[in-house]
């Protein structure tokens, strides 16, 4: 299966919301804007930390997405049982355990479907692009790494 492509509304941003990464860090997109383009994911519920291979394949590009000047954030609704180090990836890993950033961006995810949505959104916290990933299926990093060009020469610093 591949990247499912959703529509999101038009001059959308990313919300100001404070999350815990796994070594205790507070971490806000709003953190990064003006600085720093974003991919953040929003990984599945149940959270599966075994079962999502994004991580990995992420963390083995991520010197890319640095290169391009962007972040890379991936959340769980909830840190699962066997969640990994949170050293073992080189962006952080975060946990929305009250549900504030996944209720304000998937408003329209369906329950019971396991899937990771991806969000890119430039340096001002606007969302350029938004899909979905089912659980098991590569992430798109190609694509994913082309928007975060296109942003990085439509917004350079």
């Amino acid at each position: 299966m591949t990247a499912i492509s959703r529509e999101h509304s038009v001059a959308r941003m990313l919300p100001d919301v404070t999350m815990t990464a796994g070594d205790g860090r507070v971490v806000n997109p709003g953190d990064y804007r003006h600085r720093k383009h974003l991919v953040l994911i929003l990984l599945p519920d149940p959270p599966v930390a075994s079962g999502t291979p994004v991580l990995p394949s992420l963390s083995a590009r991520y010197a890319e997405f640095a290169g391009e000047n962007a972040e890379v954030l991936a959340v769980f609704p909830a840190f699962p049982p066997d969640s990994p180090a949170p050293d073992r990836y080189p962006f952080p890993v975060l946990e929305d355990r009250d549900g504030t950033l996944s209720n304000t961006l998937s408003e329209r995810r369906v329950p019971g479907i396991p899937r990771s949505t991806v969000y890119v959104a430039d340096r001002y916290g606007e969302i350029f692009r938004s899909f979905d990933v089912a659980v098991g299926d590569p992430l798109p990093l190609e694509e994913l790494l082309s928007w975060i060009r296109f942003l990085e020469r439509l917004c350079p610093e």
